[in-house]
């Protein structure tokens, strides 16, 4: 029951980034109300939490991804106003999810699409920031896990 606790509450912290950050930071985006990242995500809610899972992770992939240049300066400005908000920072995000790209590489494969739009996100970006042989593996999983998808192995 704990377990369920805290992953709801991840959620909620994490779609709380989600929707603040979009609204604060992305307004010249200039979303219909229903075409909001958060709308979208409260009527997938309606129909499968699962899928709202994987549904926020990505979202929050793509914004992590989207920041993945910014200047510490410019992280420090972002951190400040979303702590000021009590919603976590940009730098606590980064931190969660680089964590979870550490266990998919331990791991030594992509169990699902979320896990490979983590490593397409970073192997695209950085690649050559990346030490050679975690590039190179990276690399690997993510063309196994596509070899595999396109045999209609995994979904």
């Amino acid at each position: 029951m704990k377990k369920e606790s805290s992953n709801i509450d991840k959620y909620n912290e994490e779609k709380a980034f989600l929707g603040f950050y979009f609204d604060n930071f992305l307004p010249s985006l200039n979303f219909s109300p229903e075409n909001h990242p958060i709308s979208v995500l409260e009527e997938l809610e309606k129909k499968s939490m699962s899928q709202a899972r994987k549904g926020l992770e990505m979202a929050i992939h793509d914004v992590l991804e989207m920041t993945s240049h910014m200047a510490l300066e410019q992280v420090a400005k972002v951190d400040s106003v979303l702590v000021s908000h009590a919603i976590l920072s940009l730098t606590k995000m980064r931190v969660r999810y680089s964590r979870k790209y550490a266990s998919v590489l331990k791991r030594g494969r992509i169990n699902n699409d979320v896990e490979y739009y983590l490593l397409k996100g970073i192997a695209d970006d950085a690649y050559n920031e990346l030490e050679l042989p975690v590039a190179q593996k990276t690399q690997f999983m993510i063309e196994e896990y596509e070899k595999a998808k396109n045999d209609g192995v995994r979904s």
